[in-house]
């Protein structure tokens, strides 16, 4: 049977639109009055018809009750905190954060109320707070994560680590991979904070996932600020290079046929 070009489009960006929604989570506890106040709809990773986060809080949530960008059911995916000893690297998972901070940065980005502005965090000095996320499909991710204590006029320095790896009990930060958050500009001090910039408000991690592999994102606060903090994670697949050539096929099509109608 002979697929005439209409139906050759149709089918090739059928496949190309196989990536799924964003998964943005809000950690504190706050209302989210302005969606679009966050990394990966800056940089345009997330389209700003995509505004629906889910909210976590202290509490671990399971395969369900997480929501993805466009309202959808984050089906499959559940979210598990987990916590280090004080100086330790060796964070187990099953037990929640311990604390909520409403934030109360007034500058810049930080001056409406927004999934960065507050957070969860862990109220022992020197301990590593963080997450294990279970239920992505294969592919690779893009990780845009916030952390600070914006109620905290001056700076705050936070190492974020992270993974993927099978779904365990426990994460050894020691052996993982990490980026530093300079959080350089003060919350409160007029014309700080005026964009994103990367490696001061926010860090952008690259993972590739197997299948049924977990997600493993741990912060640590360092410096100033001791105790972690988890303000968000935004979470966007990653198109396939052969996806991306499949959109560049269907369009080169699309104009060959228009062509040749005109001809």
């Amino acid at each position: 049977m002979r697929i005439g070009i209409p139906g050759m489009v149709a089918a090739i960006l059928l496949l190309s639109q196989t990536a799924q929604a964003a998964l943005l989570i809000d950690f504190g506890p706050s209302a989210n009055a302005n969606p679009l106040v966050s990394p990966a709809h800056a940089v345009g990773a997330v389209g700003s018809s995509e505004t629906t986060y889910s909210k976590v809080g202290l509490s671990n949530v399971a395969s369900g009750s997480l929501k993805n960008s466009d309202n959808t059911t984050a089906t499959g995916i559940s979210l598990t905190y987990g916590v280090t000893a004080a100086s330790g690297t060796l964070a187990t998972f099953g037990s929640g954060a311990t604390n909520t901070g409403a934030g109360g940065g007034t500058q810049g980005i930080y001056s409406g109320t927004s999934a960065i502005k507050d957070s969860v965090f862990n109220s022992a000095v020197s301990t590593q707070l963080g997450v294990r996320i279970d239920g992505f499909a294969a592919g690779i991710y893009d990780l845009y994560f916030t952390g600070r204590n914006t109620a905290a006029s001056g700076t705050s320095n936070e190492r974020v680590y992270y993974g993927v790896g099978a779904s365990a009990t426990t994460f050894d930060s020691s052996t993982a991979l990490f980026k530093d958050l300079s959080n350089s500009q003060s919350v409160s001090t007029v014309g700080n904070n005026s964009a994103f910039v990367l490696g001061d408000q926010y860090q952008k991690m690259t993972v590739t996932l197997a299948a049924n592999q977990s997600l493993y994102v741990l912060a640590a606060g360092t410096a100033s600020e001791k105790r972690p903090f988890l303000n968000s994670l935004e979470i966007v697949s990653v198109p396939e290079p052969t996806s991306l050539a499949l959109v560049g096929l269907a369009g080169f099509v699309g104009c060959r046929r228009r062509r040749s109608v005109q001809h």
